[in-house]
């Protein structure tokens, strides 16, 4: 600006014809539609130009670039006139300057938009409408992240669907808004998982299975079972319905290469949750347990009489 008036000081005669000029010089600036007429904002082929110079500019230098589109000072103020080849006016007098055809106006430094942005985290969904989130449940609203100039009602909001309920500050000291919508679908909230209900039965006498080391076996199938001393529910005499026992249930202190197959009466027996709460309580009421800890159901007795026969299966 002060190159300006320098030279409208040279070429005016007098002080009145500077003073006009400059205020002429200044209102066109101020008024957002005529400075883009005079820079040719409605001739398709100018900007169509100006459109791929601006690429060829902004691939060279990265995210950041000066978009030779000319508006009133300073441009970050003017989004809509700027950034034609992508991405948003930087917020801060630094990033404008004056156009080289018309000083008075100003150019941008647009920000292109991160082209590679980072893996989202498994979790929460952030607020984005439902669809390819795994199923998870989806909140009422979210944020759109499109920040723009204040009313945000007057601009469009919400291009991942449902409509604008409200705005918050957003950009440069807050003065742009940011849509906060309200989500199309959002998924129910599911439903509070019900507490387990023990289920007492009397199954009679079924043929287990447990597995231990090739010498314990032999000491059990000349004697008896004994309890052992640890375990999901305590001490107590553990079998599985199959002699194919998975390595999940095996614990550290558990002992492999031989499974003994068994006849167990398992009296009135009462199954627990998947953590056998409360067999501290059963182990006083009933005679024997059962519980599935997600890799199928086990039966345990606490006393080696429930056996009534056994042998070595393997």
């Amino acid at each position: 600006s002060i190159f300006v008036v320098q030279l409208l000081r040279r070429r005016c005669t007098s002080h009145r014809q500077m003073a006009f000029k400059v205020a002429l010089l200044w209102a066109v600036a101020l008024i957002p539609g005529v400075s883009g007429s005079l820079r040719g904002f409605n001739d398709t082929n100018q900007t169509e130009q100006n459109e791929t110079h601006l690429t060829l500019r902004s691939s060279s230098q990265g995210g950041q670039y000066w978009d030779g589109q000319c508006s009133a000072c300073p441009a970050y103020l003017y989004p809509w006139m700027h950034c034609k080849a992508g991405g948003r006016p930087k917020p801060g007098f630094r990033n404008s300057k004056p156009c080289p055809k018309n000083a008075a106006l100003c150019q941008a430094k647009c920000v292109r938009p991160n082209t590679n942005p980072r893996p989202e985290k498994p979790g929460p969904t952030n607020g984005r409408p439902n669809g390819g989130n795994g199923g998870q449940v989806q909140p009422e609203t979210y944020n759109d992240g499109q920040c723009t100039p204040c009313p945000a009602f007057l601009y469009s909001h919400c291009r991942r669907g449902g409509h604008l309920i409200s705005a918050k500050p957003c950009g440069w000291m807050g003065i742009y808004c940011e849509g906060v919508c309200k989500n199309p679908n959002p998924k129910p909230k599911p439903e509070p998982s019900q507490p387990f209900e023990p289920i007492v039965s009397e199954p009679g006498v079924k043929t287990l299975y447990h597995e231990t080391s090739p010498e314990a076996a032999e000491k059990i199938l000349e004697s008896a079972f004994r309890p052992g001393s640890s375990g999901w529910c305590g001490s107590a005499i553990y079998f599985y319905t199959s002699p194919r026992i998975p390595k999940s249930k095996l614990g550290p202190d558990s002992q492999t290469g031989a499974v003994i197959q068994a006849e167990v009466d398992l009296g009135t027996n009462i199954q627990l949750d998947s953590k056998c709460g409360g067999a501290d309580d059963a182990r006083n009421k009933y005679d024997s347990v059962s519980f599935n800890p997600g890799d199928g159901l086990e039966y345990l007795v606490f006393s080696p009489d429930r056996v009534i026969s056994m042998s070595r299966y393997s």
